[in-house]
């Protein structure tokens, strides 16, 4: 019998901006906030986000983890149309066709916290082919539309909607450089990553770290947060302003990447090799066929590997058939151990995140 969902509980997002190779939605707060968790004894953690901000490992807020005995489901929840989900949850199915081209100029980069906490949360991004993926992170508190988690979703803008959405973040005044604001009345964490002529700007605002630059920390006006609050309703709701020729296919369908990060990690201080010797022996050879980068959490270290959706599949299916836990929410699809024979032994957590265009 299902339990009832769980509601997040908040948490400061400052690690899911602060780590990974802007892994927004997957590896960033994944990683951070269970690699966080882990250095303190917490066997398996797996909330990101924030796009980006670290979060405590509680389910989100429309979905129930899978116990031990049941082995995780690898296919997404693709909902009809109208349903309250209709996005990517987990991996996408045999034949499910990849998003494409395969890879994308990001040109907007954005994400809004309606909390202290994952809730409400708000990514969206823009690609310079007329892609606009996004998720929104369900606020089980409100019994709208925003209740329940959207998975990853996408349409598609014509080369003028791309550069009228493009204005409109150019209207806030707050992209001519790099930007780090203080949280204020409505905000309370978010970024811009907004490509110009020659270059990135970076504008953040609340508890999240500065990765690109050691711009000093300014007060929030309230012009300023103002502009950011207009800016998250604009971008949320882009057909209630975006003309028609604005659209090259105003359907939402459900966005499948073409491959998947995998990450992995022990305790504090466990190496590799210590880490792939605990996974069952077909997913040790798997994962030691692949390249792989090492990725630095504060006192922590994680490896991760970029998969075919077909390798992904692979990998899920021979955890699952080896009775390893897992479960899949928002944030992507989590296996690890919370305990192993004999009792001590190093624990460890793997998670899929999708690529994103601009990735891999």
């Amino acid at each position: 019998m299902s339990m009832p969902p769980k509601q997040n509980e908040p948490d400061p997002p400052a690690l899911e901006w602060q780590h990974g190779r802007q892994r927004r939605w997957s590896r960033g707060t994944k990683i951070g906030a269970a690699a966080a968790a882990a250095a303190i004894g917490v066997a398996v953690l797996a909330s990101i986000l924030g796009a980006l901000g670290g979060q405590k490992a509680t389910t989100p807020a429309d979905e129930t983890p899978t116990s031990a005995q049941t082995p995780v489901a690898t296919g997404p929840t693709l909902a009809p149309d109208g349903a309250d989900r209709v996005g990517l949850i987990g991996l996408p199915p045999v034949g499910a066709t990849p998003s494409t081209p395969k890879r994308g100029e990001l040109v907007l980069d954005f994400g809004f916290g309606h909390s202290m906490g994952d809730h409400g949360r708000f990514n969206v991004s823009v690609y310079a082919d007329g892609r606009l993926i996004w998720q929104r992170i369900g606020d089980y508190s409100r019994t709208d539309e925003y209740r329940n988690s959207t998975g990853f979703l996408e349409r598609r803008l014509t080369p003028e909607g791309v550069e009228l959405v493009r204005a409109e973040v150019v209207s806030t005044g707050l992209v001519d450089h790099d930007l780090h604001l203080q949280s204020g009345p409505g905000l309370y964490f978010g970024r811009i990553d907004f490509r110009t002529r020659d270059r990135v700007v970076h504008v953040t605002w609340g508890d999240i770290g500065r990765p690109y630059s050691d711009v000093a920390r300014e007060m929030s006006t309230p012009e300023q947060a103002s502009a950011l609050i207009r800016l998250d309703a604009r971008l949320e709701d882009p057909a209630s302003w975006l003309p028609a020729s604005a659209w090259e296919n105003p359907e939402i369908t459900p966005y499948v990447p073409s491959g998947y990060s995998v990450c992995y990690f022990g305790g504090q201080g466990v190496g590799l090799s210590q880490v792939l010797a605990l996974l069952p022996s077909a997913a040790e050879d798997l994962l030691r066929s692949q390249d792989r980068t090492r990725e630095q959490a504060p006192a922590f270290v994680y490896w991760c590997s970029d998969l075919t959706n077909d390798e992904a599949r692979a990998l899920a299916r021979i955890l699952d058939d080896a009775g390893v836990n897992g479960y899949e929410d928002v944030f992507g699809l989590t296996y690890g151990v919370r305990e192993r024979e004999p009792a001590g032994a190093t624990e460890f957590s793997l998670t899929f995140g999708p690529l994103f265009p601009h990735e891999g």
